[in-house]
């Protein structure tokens, strides 16, 4: 798709960064049994609705910006985020007989031109009694929102949103993920906030929703991530000794950190997909990098360092069949050619560096 505005490609991102809901995982308490399957309907309407805004966006009131030219900061509801504001101002209103009543007033202070999301949303079924289709009647204090085609939608909606409060109250979720990621995730749907615990779900299930979900890699290489997280967490020397981070500030990355530091992490690099390691130490274990697979063993062959600078802190030497080579740390380890084989002799390699 050609996107003429950056509000376009952002409704895309959204649509596709929702996670897969799974057909089974522990509720939170006081939801219905059937949540689970109401909640995938849920998400495969607001998809839905998403991907219209990124055929029209001007329809939802949505600032267009160029998508050739520097995105600029929005204030709250004029921007991508106008469509989960709304629906977050509506789900509290008083849930009634499979309606909503909603203070009217309250809808106006909550963004900019609120009439044009309201007439989209009567084109995706909503009823809004107290809208005539361009304006609010002003002569009614609240307005009446129901959904004829599906009983169950609204009020899936308004238990979603009932769960917002628990990533600042609960100090487990907090801790596990940052509130950045959160409130990005805020403006998507995510099933996880609506398990049982944070605890329900596990770790491995949130580091593949995150590469399914978040990175646009392809799909041979969102299986050497999750290959590469598995064995990681699976080796007891490096699940002790490194931390494993997600990136979303940008394109999204996996990052190991050894001691605070960054010490690998998978990028693209001119659309190549890369595992960066920082290796220095390497004449210590030189004997199980002399046996590695060729296309591995060759980033060790010869050396890539400029001399662009004395004194350089990211300067490294190792001496390879005693020849001594001299690298960048930036960037002598961007290991290329990867496959989901080879990860076993990346992790060694970590390790080996790790140990010492």
């Amino acid at each position: 798709m050609t996107y003429q505005y950056h509000v376009q490609k952002q409704a895309m991102d959204i649509m596709n960064s929702i996670p897969k809901v799974p057909p089974k995982y522990p509720l939170m308490d006081g939801l219905p049994a059937d949540y689970i399957q109401r909640f995938t309907s849920f998400c495969d309407f607001i998809k839905s609705i998403y991907l219209d805004i990124s055929e029209q966006p001007e329809e939802y009131g949505m600032v267009c910006q160029d998508i050739n030219e520097k995105i600029k900061w929005l204030p709250a509801g004029k921007g991508i985020d106008r469509l989960f504001i709304i629906l977050h101002t509506i789900s509290n209103g008083e849930f009634q007989q499979n309606s909503l009543l909603v203070d009217i007033n309250r809808l106006k202070k909550c963004m900019p031109k609120v009439n044009l999301i309201l007439k989209k949303l009567c084109d995706f079924g909503f009823i809004v009694e107290g809208f005539n289709g361009k304006t609010l009647e002003k002569t009614f204090d609240y307005i009446t929102i129901s959904y004829a085609d599906d009983n169950d939608l609204l009020e899936t909606m308004v238990l979603y949103f009932s769960c917002y409060p628990r990533f600042k109250n609960d100090e487990m979720l907090y801790n596990k993920r940052t509130y950045e990621l959160w409130n990005l995730r805020l403006r998507r749907l995510d099933y996880k906030l609506t398990a049982k615990s944070i605890t329900a779900i596990p770790e491995s299930q949130w580091v593949a929703d995150d590469i399914e979900f978040y990175s646009n890699y392809d799909n041979a290489s969102k299986k050497i991530c999750l290959e590469l997280y598995n064995q990681y967490v699976n080796n007891p020397i490096l699940s002790e000794k490194l931390q494993y981070k997600a990136y979303f500030n940008g394109p999204f990355s996996m990052e190991f950190y050894y001691k605070g530091r960054r010490f690998a992490r998978t990028i693209i690099v001119d659309s190549v997909f890369k595992l960066a390691v920082k290796l220095r130490k390497m004449g210590n274990y030189m004997d199980y990098i002399y046996n590695l697979p060729n296309h591995i063993k060759k980033h060790f062959e010869t050396g890539n360092c400029i001399h662009c600078q004395n004194g350089c802190k990211s300067h490294v030497t190792w001496v390879y069949k005693d020849m001594k080579q001299e690298g960048c740390g930036f960037c002598t380890f961007d290991f290329t050619d990867l496959n989901i084989e080879d990860v076993q002799y990346y992790i060694k390699l970590i390790e080996l560096e790790c140990l010492l």
